[in-house]
């Protein structure tokens, strides 16, 4: 009972802690008194299930009524697709994935336990950059180059640490992502929706992964339209010297075909994000999964028409 206790009050302290920060970011922006901040903060976590962090994100103090019940709140996430999310568990673990679209992998993928050392050191030596990913999280990927190393062994022992099951060659991305991040691993994210008239489109996004840093940009019909943000919100206009703005990604339509064809081989899940990265010949899946992608969606496109995903939800029956 005193753990028990101890867990709640820690909770409390935390989102006290939150609320605090959030009324006087709001209060320093606003110039409205705090009683009132904190007020609306618990009518908007009532009424739209928007949390504190959600509040502050979608800007609920700048938006009126009608718009923020458009919002894709995590609270209307889960009642929309809590049942997918149960469903899902075992469903999209990457040997499954790999073993039921086979034909669109377009390459060879070992499994790290079925080598030898003596098979991954002639890979690593061979190929010099190989890409790892975990079996159960689809956004595990990663890309490691010998010359980072001392040995083939130790980039074999970072990989096993880290929890990585699957490598393979990393090929370098087409030439037009190879220019602003050639070292790193480029990857397309499209989001499909069932519904009862097919398969629409929610999303679409682009994620750099290079060294230890990740940035994402929401896709405005297949070109870089906003910059990319990372985990803690910084903004990236450019890297490498090369500028990360009005990009038009290769094979676009392509990828919005493909994704939309292996929706309907899904037909349990009305909503899946699939992973695909493209070299200048093919397109390459690298998984599929559950989306949770949803708050970023909305914080870059959506948020400048103070505007959410939920009025799309709502229109679409399914």
């Amino acid at each position: 009972m005193k753990k028990w206790f101890k867990k709640k009050y820690d909770l409390f302290k935390e989102h006290r802690k939150r609320l605090n920060n959030v009324v006087k970011y709001v209060k320093q922006t606003n110039n409205v008194f705090r009683l009132t901040i904190v007020l609306d903060v618990f009518y908007s976590y009532l009424v739209y299930g928007c949390t504190i962090n959600e509040y502050k994100i979608f800007e609920f103090y700048n938006v009126d009524s009608n718009k923020r019940n458009t919002y894709l709140t995590i609270s209307r996430n889960n009642s929309l697709f809590g049942n997918n999310i149960k469903k899902s568990k075992g469903k999209f673990t990457r040997k499954k994935i790999y073993s039921i679209f086979n034909e669109y992998l377009n390459r060879e993928i070992k499994e790290i336990k079925n080598l030898s050392f003596k098979e991954f050191e002639i890979l690593a030596l061979e190929r010099k950059s190989l890409m790892f990913s975990d079996n159960n999280d689809k956004n595990k990927i990663c890309v490691m180059n010998l010359s980072d190393f001392r040995s083939p062994a130790f980039m074999l022992d970072k990989a096993k640490k880290s929890g990585y099951e699957y490598v393979e060659e990393f090929k370098r991305p087409n030439k037009i992502l190879k220019k602003i991040n050639p070292d790193g691993l480029s990857i397309i994210s499209i989001v499909t929706l069932k519904t009862y008239s097919g398969i629409d489109i929610v999303s679409s996004s682009l994620r750099l992964q290079f060294k230890d840093t990740i940035i994402q940009t929401i896709l405005n019909n297949g070109t870089t339209t906003y910059p990319f943000l990372d985990k803690d919100d910084n903004v990236y206009t450019e890297i490498n010297n090369n500028s990360l703005l009005n990009i038009n990604i290769p094979k676009y339509e392509d990828m919005i075909k493909l994704s939309k064809k292996l929706a309907c081989e899904m037909t349990e899940f009305k909503e899946i994000e699939w992973l695909f990265t493209l070299d200048d010949n093919k397109i390459e899946l690298l998984g599929c999964g559950m989306w949770n992608n949803y708050i970023f969606a909305q914080k870059q496109i959506y948020l400048n028409n103070k505007n959410g995903l939920y009025s799309y939800y709502k229109t679409k029956r399914f």
